[in-house]
């Protein structure tokens, strides 16, 4: 890569290489290149480009014909030989931790990488048809069809419990943690399915889930926004699936954000309820006289930064993943809107 790359249009990464996708459609790669920094072996492809899809190890450009172009870690996705013949009319690509998933215009499923997270999709490849769009978390897929129907494949994780057999109908979307799904229904009730203690079981909570609006997710846990702003939740306790310290402060919810490990509730009053992980997110108290007004919040992987009303921010959480912005507090006024990586904050300001 060059000291100063020009005419950048976006860039993508995978956990330790960047992509970035020029304005003539071509493609510049730095970085480790066991994660995808080096795209010489595919270079003389890398052109009229669309955009770019990435899991941990991988990258898969997706070009204006429809086409895929991958490289990185060969068994990660980075090798996409064996199904370069099927990868034409391509509209969208999903990925679990180490594989891929493109979604083709005419509404099939090819599959590639890691072959138990997610890259091999033979036992239930004749039902992969009329496919609306696909959902992944860390090692399954669960396809969402034009009939509202869903099929899943990818990691032992990936079958349905014993309270859900297929096939699942009336499906409106789909949430997820690390290895568990959520279905919200077009009824707004939901079904669970995957890693019990990651959510994969919601027996214990499924008479209150009706008439849900969304619902939010971190790793291990999920939160149900309903109708009426209530909130339910379920999953790892410790993490934000018992709710319970706060469910009476649980009313009039208007969003829900995560981290990792918490979860933080924006109410229609501009005031903030969290819960989960104490060092991560989950305990506001040191900042709780200051979350009002709040317009919207933003996280990194274990902290939370607050947009207030009038242009300020506050933060909490781990301290170095962007919980403590007390060196640039006074700086913190007239922000427009705030950036984040895995641990860092980026504030926009207004112009001057």
């Amino acid at each position: 890569m060059q000291p100063q790359l020009k005419g950048v249009q976006t860039i993508f990464s995978t956990g330790g290489a960047f992509a970035a996708l020029l304005q003539d459609g071509s493609v510049a790669t730095w970085g480790d290149p066991d994660y995808g920094g080096d795209s010489s072996s595919v270079q003389l492809q890398l052109n009229k480009v669309k955009t770019i899809f990435s899991n941990d190890f991988a990258f898969a450009a997706l070009k204006q014909d429809g086409s895929v172009v991958t490289w990185g870690m060969g068994w990660s996705g980075g090798d996409s030989s064996a199904v370069q013949s099927q990868l034409t009319h391509v509209k969208q690509i999903f990925n679990t931790y180490s594989a891929f998933a493109a979604l083709k215009q005419d509404g099939s499923v090819v599959t590639w990488g890691y072959n138990q997270q997610g890259g091999d999709s033979s036992s239930v490849q004749p039902q992969l048809n009329n496919v609306q769009t696909i959902f992944c978390n860390a090692s399954n897929c669960a396809a969402l069809k034009q009939d509202s129907s869903v099929v899943t494949w990818g990691g032992n994780t990936s079958g349905w419990n014993n309270s859900v057999q297929p096939p699942l109908k009336g499906v409106q979307t789909i949430f997820s943690t690390v290895s568990a799904f959520a279905a919200l229904l077009q009824d707004g009730s939901v079904v669970t399915w995957g890693n019990d203690p990651y959510g994969g079981n919601s027996s214990s909570v499924q008479p209150q889930l009706n008439n849900v609006q969304t619902i939010s997710s971190h790793v291990s846990a999920f939160a149900a926004l309903k109708q009426d702003g209530n909130v339910v939740t379920w999953g790892y306790d410790p993490y934000g699936g018992d709710s319970s310290s706060v469910q009476s402060q649980l009313k009039s919810v208007q969003s829900i954000f995560s981290t990792g490990n918490a979860f933080a509730a924006l109410k229609q009053d501009g005031s903030v309820v969290t819960w989960g992980s104490n060092p991560h997110g989950g305990d506001s108290s040191s900042v709780h006289s200051l979350l009002s007004n709040v317009q919207t919040i933003f996280n990194t992987n274990l902290a939370f930064a607050a947009l207030k009303q009038d242009g300020s921010v506050v933060t909490w959480g781990r301290s170095s993943d962007g919980g403590d912005s007390s060196s640039v507090q006074s700086q913190l006024n007239k922000v427009q809107t705030i950036f984040s990586t895995l641990s860092a904050f980026a504030a926009l300001l207004e112009p001057q």
